[in-house]
């Protein structure tokens, strides 16, 4: 009888041993998931923060390429406007001379006749 008495306790202590271990796993495990779900979160939090910067950066550079087209236009249009206004000054200078160029020639003309 305390042979049996003793292999029961025995056995007895071994299972409370065995579920404080378990216990004690168990715990540590959950404490590890908690913390690796946290850690996943985080990791997706970031990606999709990631993604968002990209996604603006993208934006960004597309705006940009289309603002030097803008500036481009306008830098023809200046050209353009810039042209014909050289144009006018030649046409306006070009006016001066000819009048320039009748009253010398009257002058000559009313000279020879004197």
């Amino acid at each position: 009888m305390l042979l049996s008495q003793r292999s029961l306790t025995f056995v007895f202590m071994l299972l409370l041993l065995g579920l404080f271990w378990v216990n004690i796993f168990s715990y540590t495990y959950n404490i590890n998931n908690q913390q690796h779900k946290r850690e996943r979160k985080q990791q997706k939090r970031e990606l999709k923060q990631h993604k968002q910067e990209r996604e603006q950066r993208k934006r960004e550079l597309k705006q940009r390429k289309r603002e030097p087209n803008e500036s481009r236009n306008e830098s023809e249009n200046n050209v353009e406007t810039m042209e014909t206004r050289a144009e006018m000054r030649r046409d306006e200078s070009g006016k001066q001379r000819k009048q320039e160029l009748k009253q010398e020639r009257i002058q000559e003309w009313k000279n020879e006749k004197n």
